[in-house]
């Protein structure tokens, strides 16, 4: 007897997490099993529940994520369509100012397809990334350089803080697409009248770079989302410049991490390795 019921306890656990297991393999990603006791089997119950809590979390941004790709498409189609039937009908008249209306969706529609593209090439890096040694501080300076006069109309003042003995083991071109689309990112979230800091350090086998703003900063229920695909909380943009810098970190196997507070500013803090073939997967 005793037997039986220790059966039935040991039992009864899993078969519950084997039936909502098939449960969300049937696409009800709202299961959850309830949890009854505080051993072994219960801390597999709530590593289920997390699990498919993050599943519901997943698929209900990739639905968000494919409402926002089409809308992106859809409205420069659709104004595009109907400024031509107008004109076709003899409702709208060919102009100039017509015309340069359709040639700013039709560039729209071609920033669509280039952050896509730049998407897929940022995936396809890990395959055919060449990584060189190079120093850190003419790459940041360059940066800071190259965004100086945007900066300059905003009242924004940056900073290089890196070592000549600080080097970067990675692909110059990628590291510079990862940097503009953060500093961009940063230049953005300043109002007027912030600072932007890029500093670079050998850090754990490899180097790690910090970019700092003093900008709007990001919400806490933000943080875990802007990395993924479309995701944005502005009403520019694609949501794409994130998940390409992410990617191409992933290619040079190094990590990337965001601490931020509203209104105080972020920090993005990008680590890349020394040695090669540590590609992480996304």
């Amino acid at each position: 007897m005793l037997s039986v019921i220790f059966a039935r306890r040991l039992t009864g656990p899993i078969s519950r997490l084997a039936r909502a297991a098939d449960s969300i393999s049937q696409g009800n990603l709202y299961e959850r099993i309830e949890i009854t006791s505080s051993d072994e089997l219960a801390t597999l119950s709530h590593s289920f529940n997390r699990m498919a809590s993050a599943l519901e979390k997943q698929n209900a941004l990739r639905k968000k994520i494919n409402a926002n790709f089409a809308h992106e498409m859809r409205t420069p189609l659709a104004i595009m369509q109907g400024q031509l039937e107008g004109m076709l009908d003899g409702l709208i008249p060919n102009e100039r100012r017509v015309l340069e209306s359709l040639l700013e969706e039709n560039l729209r529609l071609a920033r669509i397809v280039a952050n896509v593209e730049d998407l897929v090439q940022a995936e396809a890096s890990a395959l055919s990334l060449k990584r060189i040694r190079f120093p850190l501080k003419p790459l940041l300076e360059s940066i800071a350089q190259r965004f100086s006069a945007v900066g300059g109309k905003k009242k924004i003042s940056f900073t290089v803080e890196c070592g000549d003995d600080a080097w970067v083991k990675g692909n110059p071109e990628r590291l510079t697409q990862i940097l503009i689309n953060l500093v961009t990112n940063s230049v953005k979230a300043i109002d007027t009248g912030g600072t932007i800091l890029l500093s670079g350090t050998a850090d754990r086998g490899g180097c790690r770079i910090d970019i700092t703003d003093t900008g709007r900063g990001i919400a806490e229920a933000d943080l875990p989302l802007i990395f993924e695909r479309f995701y944005r909380k502005e009403s520019d943009g694609l949501g794409l410049g994130l998940p390409i810098v992410r990617e191409l970190v992933d290619a040079h196997g190094g990590t990337i991490e965001v601490a931020s507070r509203p209104g105080k500013g972020s920090t993005f803090t990008v680590w890349l390795p020394e040695q090669e073939n540590l590609h992480n997967s996304p």
